[in-house]
C-alpha cells in the first residue's frame, strides 16, 4: 500500500485528504493484482502519552476504483471505501518528524455496488512516516 495524506490540525483532531494505491495479496496463492485507487478524506484524534510519544484514531471515508478487470467486474468500477486505523502510535523522531506505527489497520473497498457488490475487506498493519 502507497498512501499520500493531507491535513490540518486543530488541536487533538485534524482533518485533510488522503489518495491511496492498494494493490490486492492473495495469501492463498502467490498472486498480486493491481488491486484498487483510493480517495477520500480523514478524520484523526491524537492524545499525547508521553512528550515524544501519543496514540492515534484514524477514520477514513471515499470512494474507490477498480485497477483490475476479474469475473463479473470490470477495471474502472467506481464504489465506497471505508477505512480504520485503531490505536496507532505516534512516536516524535524529530522536530517536524513523526513515525507512525499501527497495529490495527482495516480497510474495506467496495465494488460494484448497484447489483452483486465486489467486497475485498483486509486487516493490515503499517509504518508510515509524517512531517508536520
Amino acid at each position: 500500500m502507497t498512501q499520500v495524506q493531507a491535513g490540518y490540525g486543530l488541536g487533538k483532531v485534524a482533518l485533510g485528504i488522503v489518495l491511496e494505491h492498494n494493490p490486492f495479496v492473495d495469501i492463498s496463492r502467490p498472486a498480486i493484482s493491481a488491486g484498487a485507487f483510493g480517495f477520500g478524506g480523514f478524520v484523526s484524534f491524537r492524545w499525547q502519552l508521553t512528550r515524544g510519544i501519543g496514540l492515534r484514531f484514524e477514520g477514513i471515508a471515499g470512494g474507490s476504483v477498480l485497477l483490475f478487470s476479474t469475473y463479473g467486474y470490470v477495471r474502472g468500477d467506481v464504489g465506497l471505501w471505508l477505512a480504520a486505523r485503531i490505536m496507532g502510535l505516534d512516536v516524535r523522531v524529530g522536530k517536524h518528524a513523526v513515525v507512525g506505527i499501527d497495529v490495527v489497520d482495516v480497510s474495506l473497498p467496495a465494488f460494484h455496488l448497484d447489483s452483486m457488490p465486489f467486497i475485498y475487506p483486509q486487516w493490515r498493519w503499517s509504518i508510515s512516516v509524517a512531517f508536520m
